[in-house]
């Protein structure tokens, strides 16, 4: 079969087409729909496979995460057991209400020690906060720098948690004032230690 033959045919009577005609356009047609329902089936399956390959590296990595955690979990029991030890330690330097008149007698006698003349010393309305309550102390201190310094060491020393706040010193005539707010804070009952 020539060009010129080729181009003869026509498509409304394909039945009287020569039989390697016929057959080229069948297996024309043939791989024609294979590659479209190839394309089809193989592309939903393609998405499936990108999917599954997705899933695979997230539980891969799911995998290691766990992995790395089960290989070090006696140092991280470790580790817990170290922490739950310092927040009991630490829990156990928040005052209780008994404890609140010694702290008082404790700032007391830190002034007296540096040789600080107190000139007010008083509790300030109680903060609650969500699992402790904050306890605020205001003091006015009169002295020099150097007393002030070993007065704020000592507060710091203290085996209670104390924070101070809100310093100001003025001058008055030849001695020194200071005013602050020594806080320590007391754990809520309702709020325990895990």
């Amino acid at each position: 079969m020539n060009l010129e033959q080729l181009n003869d045919l026509d498509f409304d009577s394909i039945g009287s087409w020569p039989p390697v005609a016929r057959w080229a356009l069948s297996l024309t047609l043939v791989i024609l729909v294979l590659a479209v329902g190839g394309y089809l089936w193989i592309g939903e399956r393609y998405s499936e496979l990108q999917a599954g390959v997705r899933q695979e590296r997230q539980l891969k990595q799911e995998y290691r995460d766990k992995y790395q955690f089960s290989a070090h979990l006696e140092r991280h029991q470790q580790e817990l057991v170290q922490t739950r030890l310092e927040l009991h330690q630490l829990l156990s330097m928040l005052p209780s209400r008994d404890e609140m008149p010694g702290l008082l007698d404790d700032v007391t006698f830190l002034a007296a020690e540096t040789n600080l003349s107190i000139v007010s010393i008083g509790w300030l309305p109680e903060r609650a906060g969500e699992l402790y309550t904050e306890l605020p102390l205001s003091i006015e201190l009169r002295g020099g720098y150097v007393e002030f310094g070993h007065f704020v060491a000592g507060m710091a020393a203290l085996p209670r948690i104390v924070s101070l706040d809100d310093f100001s010193v003025t001058r008055q005539e030849t001695v020194l004032s200071m005013k602050l707010v020594a806080t320590t804070y007391r754990l809520l009952a309702s709020a325990e230690a895990p």
